[in-house]
């Protein structure tokens, strides 16, 4: 292997999947610097990628040549830690919601060191402005509860793999319960990507489905279980059902401001 200028030679890293890459040694290549030429090949995020010399595990901040790593010296890449810690998403401090107008969504994920997850996803939906005192918002598609519970484990590259071994859904969903859910590391350790069943938006935008959704642990929000905990869903239901001769007028007035809120087929 041909070297550049500033080159003493080359070190080896040892993949978890048992790879071994060849990468040049320099008297001033840093930890930090080593992970990001790696991070592309490894398909490692730099905030999961951990690299051992012999038993030690090398600092970010170390130069190599310092610590021991000379030329022909063998590093070790072990398997990736999971990330744990409270990740959440609220559609009221973002702009935009996975399930499109007239929908909110609240996620809440607790992803423990001991490999166990907790995910809880609440989503409400304006499907219709005359809602009288019996009104449900689970029964008529304007609100949806979900919890998913079980272990989470690294998969191929930066992706988790989350196994489902309880589910428990309030409203009416279209797909069948899942038995395991998608996630992909973050180049910010403090964010991690989910793909979450998303029930709302059949009234409006289509329903949303699978959709891809970054969690963050700068925002983290508290799930209210209540149906109409939501800003939107607390004014609505003020609302009375007006007298019958007055519905239909106000029904088409309605509908040219916000846009469909007739209950869905």
């Amino acid at each position: 292997m041909a070297t550049s200028p500033g080159n003493v030679g080359s070190l080896h890293v040892c993949t978890a999947g048992g790879r071994e890459i060849l990468h040049p040694l320099s008297s001033t290549l840093t930890v930090e610097q080593l992970k990001g030429h790696l991070r592309t090949r490894l398909e490692t995020p730099v905030a999961y990628l951990r690299l051992l010399h012999g038993m030690e595990e090398l600092l970010d901040d170390w130069v190599l040549m310092e610590h021991g790593v000379s030329n022909g010296a063998i590093l070790t890449q072990v398997a990736s830690w999971l990330p744990f810690g409270l990740f959440g998403f609220d559609s009221h401090h973002q702009d935009f919601c996975p399930a499109g107008r007239n929908t909110t969504a609240t996620v809440h994920v607790d992803i423990r060191d001991d490999g166990t997850f907790h995910v809880r996803v609440k989503e409400t939906e304006i499907t219709s402005l005359l809602q009288g005192p019996d009104w449900d918002p689970y029964l008529e598609r304007a609100a949806f509860a979900q919890q998913y519970e079980g272990s989470v484990r690294v998969g191929e590259g930066s992706q988790l793999v989350l196994s489902v071994s309880h589910c428990d859904r309030r409203g009416i969903f279209v797909d069948e319960e899942p038995t395991e859910l998608r996630g992909e590391l973050c180049q910010d350790a403090s964010e991690v990507k989910l793909e979450i069943p998303f029930a709302a938006g059949a009234c409006n935008e289509g329903r949303a489905g699978l959709k891809w959704l970054t969690v963050s642990q700068s925002h983290v929000p508290q799930i209210d279980d209540s149906p109409d905990s939501s800003h939107r869903a607390r004014r609505f239901l003020r609302l009375q059902r007006p007298p019958a001769t007055q519905q239909s007028r106000l029904r088409r007035v309605l509908s040219r401001a916000f846009g469909c809120f007739s209950r869905p087929e």
